[in-house]
């Protein structure tokens, strides 16, 4: 089991429990001193796990768990709504094929409720996102 939080000082942290003792490891933070977030949402695809994080700046970085640890964060650049301005957003993995991928939603400034999916499964480290989509839209 692993908990993300954000801090006091708006940074991220996480824990793990230990599987034999049930104890928990001291609280790690992820990312450097200027990397501030006010929400967060995370998810598990295939192979790893990704943190989405809306920075104080509003804009939507992520960062993702791979066998050597955890990835520096980095703003996500979706195409078409390229640095949305984000009040909150949830992250959830999707059946695809034997795999899975993530879809990130997110509730815009303008109050409309957008969403986004990893285009692609599999283990490429930082699959592409399509474009935002507003949903329950026909695009």
């Amino acid at each position: 089991l692993e908990v993300f939080v954000v801090g006091a000082d708006d940074c991220v942290y996480h824990s793990l429990q230990d599987q034999s003792s049930g104890g928990w490891t001291h609280w790690e933070r992820l990312g450097g001193v200027g990397d501030k977030a006010k929400r967060l949402a995370w998810g598990r695809n295939a192979d790893d796990i990704e943190l989405f994080a809306v920075f104080l700046d509003d804009k939507v970085h992520r960062c993702r768990q791979d066998q050597g640890g955890w990835s520096p964060w980095k703003p996500v650049e979706w195409t078409k709504w390229q640095y949305p301005t984000v009040i909150d957003l949830a992250c959830h993995s999707l059946k695809c094929g034997l795999g899975r991928k993530l879809a990130v939603v997110a509730v815009g400034t303008d109050d409309a409720i957008w969403h986004s999916w990893q285009q692609a499964c599999g283990t490429l480290p930082y699959r592409e996102y399509g474009n935002w989509v507003l949903f329950n839209s026909a695009q």
